[in-house]
């Protein structure tokens, strides 16, 4: 009991200190708020040195053959990376949906509205890779009938807070249990995107190849385009410089009962291609290889 208060008012104290810092990035300019999360970033190599070296670890995984120092450039430049993205999110979502639109562009649109006039749902894989949320927002904005598939934080006053934020773009987000719910949004026309890119034990895995190594990869996704009939597509969002552009690609047009690896083969292909050309953009901290029962690095 006292284990479960000290956990409660321990975030109880996080949040206190973390909701002024997230309302002042919310009020300064997007570069800016871009700019000063950047400097956050740096400074959180020197706070968090664990995940740091977890980073470092799993790029030289990736990367065998770059000399250590490289490694240890791109480890602190995802950290960079990570706070500028935050910074920007947090910004944009207190600004009015066209000063968004102006910094992120949609590529392969067509493709989903082709799916919908057919009244078919598309399914979208996705990563946490370039600015995801901000991937989420732009297809909200763009679609009337988009949701994702998300999990709570580990602070209910900041999963509220992150709803809010999406809703303002118009997206839904399911619960990771509700495949009821999936199958009728999809089954209706809607769209989806769901982040696959984690190793998780709470969800079925398939072994598929990235950078290499046997990676466990969710499958879930690829059964709900074949039971709802939907398109499976995978979606990207790449920074540049200050601005992003979102690229949707098609899988299958339709899913049948072949394995799974089938389909997710080319994902983890697409997405290992776009990491190895921009590698800080992506979240090295996680363990991507990690099979459950392991001991992660």
């Amino acid at each position: 009991m006292i284990r479960h208060w000290y956990k409660q008012a321990l975030r109880l104290a996080i949040y206190l200190l973390l909701r002024p810092v997230l309302e002042v990035f919310r009020l300064l300019p997007p570069d800016m708020a871009s700019a000063v999360g950047d400097r956050f970033g740096a400074l959180a190599g020197w706070l968090v040195p664990r995940d740091l070296a977890k980073a470092r670890a799993h790029l030289a995984r990736a990367f065998p053959n770059l000399a250590p120092g490289e490694i240890a450039r791109l480890a602190r430049a995802h950290l960079r990376h990570l706070g500028r993205t935050l910074g920007e999110y947090l910004s944009l979502t207190k600004r009015d949906p066209s000063v968004f639109q102006a910094r992120v562009r949609v590529e392969g649109l067509e493709l989903v509205e082709r799916a919908r006039a057919a009244g078919r749902g598309c399914v979208i894989l996705t990563a946490h890779f370039g600015s995801w949320e901000l991937a989420g927002a732009a297809m909200g904005l763009a679609l009337s009938d988009w949701a994702v598939v998300g999990r709570d934080l580990y602070d209910p006053r900041l999963s509220r807070l992150l709803a809010r934020w999406r809703a303002r773009f118009g997206i839904r987000v399911f619960e990771v249990a509700d495949a009821r719910g999936v199958l009728r949004h999809l089954k209706g026309g809607g769209s989806l995107g769901i982040l696959i890119d984690q190793s998780s034990w709470r969800v079925a895995n398939v072994l598929v190849p990235w950078f290499g190594h046997p990676s466990p990869t969710p499958s879930g996704p690829v059964r709900f385009a074949e039971r709802s009939g939907s398109v499976l597509m995978m979606g990207f969002i790449l920074r540049e410089g200050n601005r992003h552009r979102v690229l949707l690609e098609r899988i299958a047009d339709r899913v049948d009962d072949r394995p799974a690896e089938a389909y997710l083969a080319t994902y983890n292909a697409r997405l290992e291609a776009l990491v190895r050309e921009r590698p800080e953009q992506w979240v090295w901290m996680h363990d991507r290889w990690k099979q459950h029962g392991e001991a992660g690095a």
